[in-house]
């Protein structure tokens, strides 16, 4: 089957231009939306989209602003935050994607903050499912306690030094993601360090106008065993904010595919290819 891989670039619904690659077959059956985790680009997800593009799903990949191929020439002064992340930039791929493959059923698959933004897209009613993956609360307190004290340090010292230095938060040293907007940053951060975590911003609509209580479409999330950060605590908060979704949670042993490691990263690594199948079969029962 011949995949072509096309570079795009299209707006968000606030008119910011925003990065992206379509890989699809040449005759797909289903557009699928593939929205990053925080401080990840998109050539962490070629692998799986050329796979997902094998079986016949055109995959929309796209940087949020502040990031990557939507990155600024300079980020000190640049003015972004993770909701218009949600509210901007995530409806306008889907918009592009469905521009892109028009008339096919649309899917969304969100890998840790990317399943948040289904609740702030208003055209989220578009997609006829949404695959979660590592998708869960990102309070720390609710992660494992190994863990506490790299975060507490990340959070209360090496993060908020990094955007005094350099006015956003850059790559290297222990900060091994990709550059982020201090707006963007800082917001991610009063929410990780609040036991509700995002949801106060939320329900007192300082985030203004949000649809996690009306999106009826399935969504199934998927937590690996051996995460540290989505776990059986920390899964269901997110999965509740979508309350009127038909919705499940799938727990994935590594051994069940054959692996040693699959953690918070791992899904979207060749060597754990043999998930894959697994939402994209959840998605062809929907077409």
């Amino acid at each position: 089957m011949k995949i072509s891989e096309q570079e795009l670039q299209f707006e968000a619904r606030d008119g910011e231009p925003l990065g992206g690659v379509l890989i699809a077959p040449e005759t797909p059956i289903a557009g699928l939306l593939i929205s990053s985790a925080t401080a990840v680009t998109t050539d962490f997800y070629v692998h799986f989209a050329r796979y997902a593009a094998e079986r016949g799903f055109a995959c929309l990949l796209y940087d949020c602003r502040g990031v990557g191929s939507s990155r600024p020439k300079h980020l000190r002064g640049y003015q972004a935050t993770m909701a218009d992340w949600g509210q901007l930039d995530a409806p306008g791929a889907l918009d592009e994607l469905e521009r892109q493959v028009p008339g096919l059923p649309l899917f969304t698959l969100g890998h840790s903050v990317g399943g948040h933004f289904i609740g702030f897209m208003d055209n989220y009613a578009k997609a006829k499912g949404h695959a979660f993956i590592a998708v869960g609360s990102g309070y720390w307190g609710g992660h494992w306690a190994k863990d506490w004290v790299m975060e507490f340090i990340f959070f209360w010292i090496l993060g908020p030094w990094n955007l005094f230095c350099h006015g956003y938060l850059q790559h290297g040293g222990r900060w091994q993601g990709t550059d982020l907007p201090a707006g963007v940053y800082s917001q991610w951060r009063s929410w990780c360090l609040n036991p509700k975590y995002l949801w106060p911003d939320v329900s007192s609509g300082r985030l203004g106008r949000h649809w996690f209580g009306e999106v009826n479409e399935p969504i199934r999330s998927y937590g690996f065993t051996d995460d540290p950060v989505v776990n059986l605590k920390t899964l269901p908060v997110v999965l509740d904010w979508y309350s009127r979704a038909p919705k499940e949670a799938v727990w994935v042993d590594p051994v069940s595919i054959g692996s040693e490691r699959i953690g918070h990263m791992g899904a979207f690594s060749r060597k754990n290819a043999k998930f894959w199948d697994q939402p994209l079969d959840w998605f062809e029962e929907l077409i």
